[in-house]
């Protein structure tokens, strides 16, 4: 699991951060340094795994939380705005990294407010209002259901919006 706020051994490099999750979850440590490394080369982050956690940006931070997470292999992965606060290019690490686990045959569980990402990524799209499972189809499910083109507008029109409303608040009298 990967909340959206989570707190990180500061005090740990990235490697042993990586090294101490997956001793966690019983890996040799054979097993663990080939997929430290692994990971640390797919986020980008070979060059950063000897330094402190502390020292890491937000983003980095992000991609070696999802290395812990992911460092084990996990049958299910949750993953909580996964791509909220990243910049564009560790997001592309990010999406490749969770293609590659769903193809190795994780279900990946991710709430996300971005829309484009939701409907390049997912194969089932649920929806929530108040805390309860409103719709839940395909996407292309989703679009027929809602009679939409497109997942943002399906979205706002499942939460009981308008996707037509243009409002401007720039309006002349």
């Amino acid at each position: 699991m990967l909340p959206e706020e989570f707190n990180l051994y500061e005090r740990l490099t990235g490697a042993e951060l990586l090294d101490f999750t997956a001793a966690m979850h019983g890996l040799t440590r054979t097993d663990a340094a080939t997929r430290r490394g692994e990971l640390l080369d797919l986020l980008d982050l070979t060059n950063a795994g000897a330094k402190l956690i502390g020292d890491y940006s937000r983003g980095m931070r992000k991609k070696v939380a999802l290395g812990a997470a992911i460092i084990h292999r996990p049958p299910v992965l949750f993953l909580d705005e996964p791509f909220e606060g990243v910049d564009a290019v560790s997001a592309r690490l990010i999406r490749n990294l969770l293609q590659q686990a769903a193809a190795g045959g994780t279900t990946i569980v991710f709430s996300s407010h971005e829309m484009h990402l939701v409907e390049k990524l997912c194969t089932r799209i649920g929806i929530m209002v108040e805390g309860s499972l409103v719709m839940e189809e395909t996407p292309d499910g989703l679009r027929q259901r809602t009679g939409m083109d497109n997942i943002e507008d399906a979205f706002i029109a499942a939460v009981g919006g308008d996707p037509n409303d243009e409002s401007s608040w720039y309006a002349t009298s």
